[in-house]
């Protein structure tokens, strides 16, 4: 019995498959055959190390155990794709870092400085870029993507560099080097394709960035240079074509990092880029940046996220912007559980995000002027066909609605009567060809009924978007985008209610932080999103929470009027075959309780 055992066990064990690491190393010199199959075995040349992983037509990684030096440009020559799959260079493999206590273990300048030309993706992880400190000129190292994706991962090291131009630093080229072949066939020796993307991505390293080409001088390229830096240095940015030609559109996305040079769109001789230019800001370091080139034929935006790591510096941020190359547009955008102030302000839009629980706050305008032809938009995040409060300090003029990639333009129910009942929570379904229901409040009778027109200033409302098929789409249950746009211009104050109505009125919060209270009211209903009622406030005259920018809430002022407990949207409302609302007429009033 016990052989049986052991025999079954082993031929269990040899069955079972373990996939083979696509993994070459590399260093000067190798060691042992040569192979490039393990550390012991490292290849002494970098074309056996691509040879290896082209073998299994999989993505793979090249492991630099020790120094490896290039002084002249390199390109792996292979003409079939299926073997031009991803390649990570790292020093760090199976819990070793090579690099530790040997600082000389790197991807090294020799007697001159070369092009190390791509045509794969590539990643960089975990590795050092070494320049040789003996060479009085031509100390560099430059990445020539031709528009395959570049990213530098985390622990990349670059030293020995004096980093003050393309000649002296580690430089990552998106997209063609003039008259540089891609080795992906023998005889190219010149770039073809024009309307090709290119994919930067910066976590660390300290480098100049070109989103284009270099020295290409032949037209104009439309594609678009995506560069997105999460770290690292960058000592210089160029976002289309430097040394000739022209450039296409720009996507720049900034989450950290250290600019320590200028960030240039489209402008000057040098870099020159044709399209259009979108900018997105929610971190780094721009205190020693130089100035920051919006200009570009088709229209430049920048938006920055007023988020912590940007607040303190933003109000001197704008020093940075070219006024002789500005952007044509700029928008602060402020998410939901963030205050900014409003000397961050410059010009432009004004974006407040808001979810259910939070909303984006401003203090310290008093007044703001929004400027430019600027307007301020709130964009909420709702659930479908349930009632939100809403109201604004200043006049919409304008809603969409965003759902996945479908945008769709706010069309309001235009009810022809306006004091039919409104659908209750329990039965908002899509009933008409408009993709909004909004609705006022009557205090006196107690009942909601429906607006027609856009969100006035300082007037409360509920808002509600119903799921399914309208005039020009349609809605599916789950999440939505409200975007409500103000006119242009709008005045903004941060100052609290002075005084409330008599009777029951739906009141906005005209502030545009957070408050615990409003001036001189009784009585507050506060609106519960689970049970869609606005319940009284237990103690009477104090929220039970703050009010937030841009919500409503019931106040009551006064005595002659029943004090109710609850307020109830809707009634017992239900759809007709075609479509169309029933009309109730029962009195939607929950609980009616009188004193003396």
């Amino acid at each position: 019995m016990k052989k049986r055992f052991f025999l079954s066990f082993t031929v269990m064990i040899a069955c079972i498959s373990i996939p083979a690491q696509n993994v070459a190393f590399l260093k000067d010199g190798g060691s042992g055959n040569e192979s490039g199959s393990s550390p012991d075995n490292a290849a002494s040349s970098i074309n056996v190390a691509y040879a290896l992983l082209e073998n299994n037509s999989a993505d793979g990684t090249i492991v630099l155990t020790d120094v490896f030096t290039l002084s002249a440009t390199f390109g792996r020559t292979q003409t079939i794709a299926s073997k031009r799959k991803q390649v990570t260079i790292t020093s760090v493999w199976d819990g070793v870092d090579y690099r530790e206590n040997n600082p000389n273990c790197a991807l090294q300048v020799g007697t001159s400085g070369f092009r190390y030309v791509l045509n794969r993706p590539h990643v960089f992880k975990n590795m050092t870029f070494k320049g040789n400190t003996s060479l009085t000129s031509n100390n560099y190292i430059m990445l020539v993507a031709n528009y395959q994706p570049v990213t530098m991962e985390e622990g990349v090291q670059v030293v020995d560099f004096a980093s003050l131009a393309v000649t002296s630093s580690v430089s990552i080229i998106g997209g063609y080097q003039d008259k540089q072949k891609d080795y992906t066939d023998a005889t190219t020796t010149h770039p073809s394709a024009t309307g090709l993307d290119s994919h930067i991505t910066v976590k660390s390293g300290r480098f100049i960035l070109v989103g284009f080409n270099r020295e290409v001088t032949d037209g104009t390229y439309t594609g678009t240079a995506y560069t997105d830096i999460q770290g690292g240095e960058i000592i210089t940015l160029y976002g289309g074509t430097i040394n000739g030609g022209y450039g296409g559109n720009v996507d720049l996305n900034i989450s950290g990092g250290t600019f320590t040079g200028a960030v240039n769109l489209a402008s000057g001789s040098i870099n020159r880029a044709s399209g259009q230019a979108r900018v997105t800001i929610s971190g780094g370091n721009f205190n020693n940046a130089g100035l920051i080139y919006g200009g570009i034929d088709g229209g430049s935006k920048i938006s920055i996220y007023a988020v912590p790591d940007i607040l303190p510096n933003l109000p001197g941020f704008w020093n940075k912007v070219s006024t002789s190359s500005p952007f044509t547009q700029q928008e602060i955008i402020i998410p939901a559980n963030i205050t900014a102030t409003a000397n961050m302000y410059n010009w432009g839009d004004i974006i407040f995000l808001s979810n259910e629980t939070s909303t984006g706050q401003l203090t310290g305008a008093s007044p703001l002027v929004v400027s430019s032809g600027g307007a301020v938009k709130v964009v909420k995040t709702m659930q479908t066909d349930k009632w939100y409060p809403i109201g604004f300090p200043f006049e919409i003029a304008g809603i969409s609605i965003k759902q996945g990639d479908n945008v769709y333009t706010g069309d309001i129910y235009n009810h022809n009567d306006g004091d039919d009942v409104i659908p209750s929570p329990s039965n908002i379904q899509q009933a008409t060809t408009d993709n909004i229901y909004l609705a006022t409040y009557n205090g006196a009778a107690n009942k909601f009924k429906f607006a027609s027109t856009l969100p006035a200033a300082n007037t409360g409302y509920i808002i509600a978007v119903p799921n399914g098929a309208f005039d020009n789409g349609s809605i599916l249950p789950g999440t939505v985008e409200i975007t409500f746009t103000s006119v242009a211009n709008p005045t903004l104050n941060s100052t609290p209610l002075s005084s409330v109505a008599d009777g029951y009125v739906l009141t906005a919060n005209p502030n545009l932080v957070n408050v615990p209270t409003l001036s001189d009211a009784n009585y507050y209903y506060e609106y519960d999103l689970e049970t869609q009622h606005f319940d009284r406030a237990g103690n009477g005259d104090a929220l039970t929470a703050n009010l937030q920018p841009f919500q409503a809430l019931v106040t009551y002022k006064g005595d002659d009027l029943p004090l109710r407990s609850s307020l109830n949207i809707g009634e017992t409302d239900v759809l007709t075959d075609n479509k169309e609302l029933q009309v109730l007429v029962k009195d939607p009033v929950v609980e009616t309780q009188y004193y003396n």
